[in-house]
């Protein structure tokens, strides 16, 4: 079953790391100066992808990972403290939405974290349901004036070689959505009845 498959593959291959994880407008990150409790906060990116820290006022944040970021500020208070320590975590993700539809058991609005991929956001959303297809669709919306992009995925050959190298990257925007599989009906005189999934050979 290719629910099934999907789930083991993930187990797997393991969750993919968020170092890289660009900070965006909404997210909330915490903020730590090392030996400066009083400059300890925890702040959410403004729609203007900005927040505001004690000591340095307001500054860029959207567009920075968690290390770039923490460099940038370390300049700032470094005006103010010798040599600072800081660090910058993200805590709560909002600026990366998709959405996950159709023969999804858990289908709806899913945050991105880090560099997600198709596998562990199937998982995530607890797999295709028994009635889902062999395909999927990824529904990915132009960017600063491309066209909308649509791309068609046979999970069957995705899933053979167990996935490696074959792990599809999912963005910020995408609609991933899983179509209903086709059936057949069986009736009369034969020993089990009644509608099965269409395979292919």
């Amino acid at each position: 079953m290719i629910s099934a498959a999907l789930l083991l593959l993930v187990a797997w291959t393991g969750p993919s790391q968020s170092v890289d994880y660009i900070i965006g407008p909404k997210d909330v990150l915490e903020i730590k100066v090392y030996e400066q409790p009083d400059l300890k906060q925890r702040v959410r990116v403004s729609e203007e992808g900005r927040i505001n820290l004690a000591l340095i006022g307001e500054i860029i944040a959207s567009g920075y990972t968690s290390e770039q970021l923490g460099k940038i500020l370390k300049g700032r208070y470094s005006e103010y403290i010798y040599h600072p320590q800081v660090s910058v975590f993200v805590v709560e993700y909002h600026s990366k939405e998709i959405y996950l539809l159709g023969e999804i058991r858990k289908p709806g609005l899913y945050h991105l974290k880090g560099s997600a991929t198709l596998l562990e956001l199937i998982s995530q959303a607890g797999g295709i349901t028994d009635a889902g297809g062999e395909r999927l669709v990824i529904i990915r919306r132009g960017r600063q004036g491309e066209k909308t992009e649509t791309i068609g995925l046979d999970l069957s050959r995705f899933l053979e070689g167990g996935g490696r190298g074959k792990n599809v990257a999912v963005m910020d925007g995408d609609t991933i959505y899983v179509p209903r599989a086709n059936y057949f009906f069986v009736f009369g005189e034969v020993n089990k009845p009644g509608s099965y999934k269409l395979e292919k050979n």
